[in-house]
């Protein structure tokens, strides 16, 4: 999926792994500046030099304008890059089933796999942003997990055995979706010709 993402659009590609990324990152930049705000407000109450906690103030409000932005900047790319891919994706697909025999294209396992390449042609550019976004997030918990343990190790570690069995719960989960929607190409390809003879 990455590489029909590149070569349906780099610049896109880039840039939506880049603003996905920096959206991860910055959360954990407004813990800490929120975190240096508080620390700063109790020295100014007793000092009264505000001057720091300004700065402190003026750092957050340019990190949320940069979440900001970068939410609207991956929505774009995601968007651009949704029709590049589909377009590009299609283009591959009708280039291999033009090459096919009559008798390959009237095979139950080729009409199966081509019906499940058409599928994904449709999904692949979630697939791609879905792909990124988790490695993001990944990102985001792995740096929360690093400011928590330097508060205590015991802490990072009891988050992280929490989160195993959830964990594995969704790739199961996953696992028996792909499964059911692999064996089911038959009776989508049956409904499709069905929904099609009836519109017509």
């Amino acid at each position: 999926v990455a590489r029909l993402a590149w070569s349906a659009n780099k610049f896109a590609a880039s840039m939506l792994a880049v603003t996905r990324f920096v959206n991860a990152l910055l959360p954990l930049a407004m813990a800490f500046v929120a975190g240096a705000i508080i620390t700063e407000l109790t020295k100014a109450i007793s000092s009264k030099d505000m001057s720091t906690l300004l700065w402190y103030f003026a750092i957050s409000l340019l990190i949320g304008i940069l979440i900001s932005l970068c939410n609207s900047l991956a929505n774009y790319f995601s968007t651009r890059l949704r029709y590049d891919i589909e377009s590009k994706a299609s283009q591959l697909l009708m280039e291999k089933y033009s090459r096919l025999s009559l008798s390959q294209r009237e095979d139950k396992e080729v009409a199966d796999m081509f019906e499940q390449a058409e599928q994904f042609t449709s999904r692949a550019d979630w697939i791609f942003d879905r792909g990124i976004s988790i490695a993001a997030g990944f990102v985001t918990l792995f740096g929360s997990l690093i400011a928590l343990s330097t508060v205590s190790i015991w802490l990072g570690l009891v988050i992280v055995i929490a989160l195993l069995p959830s964990f594995v719960l969704q790739l199961n989960v996953n696992r028996r979706e792909r499964f059911m929607w692999k064996t089911n190409s038959l009776s989508r390809r049956q409904s499709y010709a069905y929904r099609s003879h009836v519109l017509d």
